[in-house]
């Protein structure tokens, strides 16, 4: 990640570098700095300061003399001549030791590093640096992040491709600065916070100058774009998973119109059609959709497509039209769960229990997700820990199946999927129970027992509720009203 220098003018830049070297120097522990002090002989030090060196008798102080070089060019051999004549004075007038540190941002020529090199074999009072080496120190100071780290959170934001990744410093604060692509930027704190555009006006517009007019976008507007354009594409397997697994292209197109027509306060696109052709490109590129000719289809061949298609509809954000769809208990049927557990995990599922574990995988997307990403690992982790054949089987299923009952538990609980639980599934109430005993040397001590209601109720405004039950409230087939029920959302705090 490159630095660079922005100012309103070539003499705002020099004080920007004059600003940042100060900056840097007093994070180092060198005191009393000034900028623009005239020193010995009427000359200006644009950065001045002194630093306490400890010794084993009295401390010594030396003295820091900065020159700051911001122009485009690199420095010539008039400029370095310079420099070595201001630390020459000063070492002739003063007392104390000078240190010496030119720094031209954008580097020396060949003659100047040639006699820098050689100053260097006989003294080491004066010091070169580099824009590199400037970048080096802040990166140290500041703790930035890594350009990995900056294209890990700019994926959860946005789509666009960086193209470019710099920072810069201005009157006091780093700014990370991410180039697209397409000629737009946007700006990220040292810690990968945010910035409010409203408080950095003059930084935007000296960066779009000093980038010959790339244009400034917010973050939290790309967010929110690619939350839209992610729901769209799920809504678009949905119209499969609805109407069909496969249609003509331009059946789908109007249909997904018809859609973003339906859900406006979802939607609201600058280019409609852009956006329409966008998602089926992505849906075609991504090899969850195929395209033939006129016809459009979900690639689910076979049951290594409908793996890889079934953890892209998994991830990221899930609507319930997905899981509604009569056609998506044809993708996760039996043929495609055998093959999930028994041939990808290696897991033997008990034939008294297979009936219900497998309902509980189309049930819930989220026992479903997490078995496509667990189960591969379940056998590996528990051989390791036993031996013995079966009883590393016992304990493979035992994992898997405390990993489902935890993803259906937790999709019960989720307001967004209360409606295709009772609608869809035709289940209103799942009943926990436990059993706590504790145990000592003669035998059982205490024994408890626990008991958790959790139903899903219609709501006479409209809509459905997760409710908590208590222990003598009539069950499902018993209760013509809501009866002894607590209504409240599971996922705040009661």
């Amino acid at each position: 990640m490159d630095l660079i220098i922005i100012g309103k003018s070539n003499d705002d830049k020099g004080t920007q570098l004059e600003k940042l070297t100060h900056f840097l120097l007093g994070r180092i522990g060198v005191q009393e700095i000034v900028t623009n002090q005239i020193g010995a002989g009427g000359h200006e030090i644009d950065v001045y300061g002194k630093i306490i060196q400890e010794g084993l008798g009295e401390r010594k102080k030396v003295s820091i003399l900065c020159e700051c070089k911001a122009k485009k060019d690199p420095i010539n051999s008039t400029d370095w001549l310079k420099f070595l004549g201001k630390i020459h004075l000063e070492r002739e007038t003063k007392s104390n030791q000078i240190n010496g540190y030119l720094i031209a941002f954008n580097g020396a020529n060949g003659n100047v590093y040639g006699s820098y090199e050689e100053f260097r074999n006989h003294q080491d009072y004066i010091e070169l640096i580099s824009g590199e080496t400037l970048t080096r120190s802040i990166r140290k100071v500041f703790s930035l992040a890594t350009n990995q780290e900056i294209l890990k959170l700019l994926s959860a934001y946005t789509d666009r491709i960086p193209k470019s990744l710099y920072s810069t410093f201005y009157d006091g604060n780093l700014f990370i600065i991410i180039i697209f692509e397409d000629g737009l930027f946007t700006l990220l704190k040292p810690n990968l916070e945010q910035i409010n555009s409203s408080e950095v006006q003059n930084i935007i517009v000296l960066i779009s100058n000093h980038f010959e007019g790339i244009q400034f976008i917010e973050l939290e507007t790309e967010r929110i774009i690619k939350s839209k354009r992610e729901i769209l594409q799920k809504m678009v397997i949905a119209l499969f998973l609805h109407s069909g697994l496969r249609m003509e292209l331009k059946v789908l197109l109007e249909k997904i119109k018809e859609g973003i027509q339906e859900n406006d306060n979802l939607f609201s696109f600058e280019n409609e059609d852009s956006e329409i052709n966008r998602v089926v490109d992505h849906l075609v590129l991504e090899e969850v959709m195929g395209l033939n000719g006129d016809e459009v289809s979900l690639r689910i061949g076979n049951n290594i497509e409908k793996l890889h298609f079934l953890k892209w509809i998994h991830s990221g954000r899930k609507i319930a039209p997905i899981f509604t769809g009569k056609f998506y208990d044809e993708v996760v049927n039996a043929d495609f769960l055998n093959f999930l557990i028994k041939e990808v995990g290696k897991i033997q599922i008990p034939e008294n229990e297979i009936n219900t574990i497998f309902k509980l995988l189309k049930w819930s997307p989220e026992a479903l997700q997490l078995t496509i990403r667990h189960c591969k690992d379940i056998n590996s982790r528990v051989g390791k820990e036993f031996v013995e054949d079966s009883r590393s089987a016992r304990n493979a299923f035992r994992m898997l199946k405390e990993i489902i009952v935890s993803g259906f538990l937790t999709d019960f609980q989720r307001s967004h999927l209360t409606e295709y639980f009772h609608e869809t599934r035709n289940i209103s109430e799942i009943k926990e129970t436990r059993n706590l005993e504790i145990w000592g040397p003669d035998g059982i001590v205490e024994c408890l027992n626990l008991m958790t209601r959790k139903g899903i109720g219609k709501m006479d405004t409209g809509g459905f509720a997760s409710i908590w039950l208590l222990d003598d409230a009539p069950n499902p087939t018993e209760r013509k009203n809501p009866g002894k029920a607590v209504l409240l959302k599971l996922d705040e705090e009661e």
